[in-house]
């Protein structure tokens, strides 16, 4: 049986877009591994964070230390300190997802909602605020007197 020459024709041009296709996907692969392997330089914004990279574990092991302190459900505050691009704000977030049992607000907003303020990554040395536990990189902090 003789295959007519536009069919021929068809099918090459099939697998060479499936081959093009494949190289390429392949590629993207070998790309996005060897990219999340790669360490963020140390003022990477927080909108690059992934899992597992050294500023994420840092968040997770002060959240970690205030877990075991604070009620399962309450209502903190959460202090990271500025930055580009909205910063504390992404942090937050962060936080959010990796302490889901806790309901965190800015640190702006904790005064009229809580009398508790989770620091992560700085030192709040402000008037009516007082250090009420230090944890791996940064504090537990009650508002309003010691």
């Amino acid at each position: 049986m003789r295959i007519a020459p536009k069919a021929l024709l068809a099918r090459f041009a099939l697998a060479c877009a499936l081959a093009i296709a494949s190289i390429s996907f392949l590629g993207a692969i070998r790309g996005q591994r060897r990219s999340c392997g790669a360490a963020l330089p140390r003022n990477a914004p927080v909108l690059a964070w992934r899992l597992g990279t050294p500023e994420v574990e840092r968040l997770r092991l002060c959240l970690d230390a205030a877990r075991g302190l604070v009620p399962r459900g309450a209502f903190v505050g959460f202090a990271s300190p500025d930055g580009p691009l909205d910063s504390a704000f992404f942090r937050r977030l962060w936080a959010a997802y990796l302490a889901p049992d806790l309901n965190l607000l800015s640190d702006a907003d904790a005064h009229a909602y809580t009398r508790l303020i989770i620091a992560c990554g700085e030192k709040l040395d402000r008037p009516g605020v007082s250090l009420l536990r230090p944890l791996p990189e940064g504090g537990l902090y009650r508002i309003g007197p010691p």
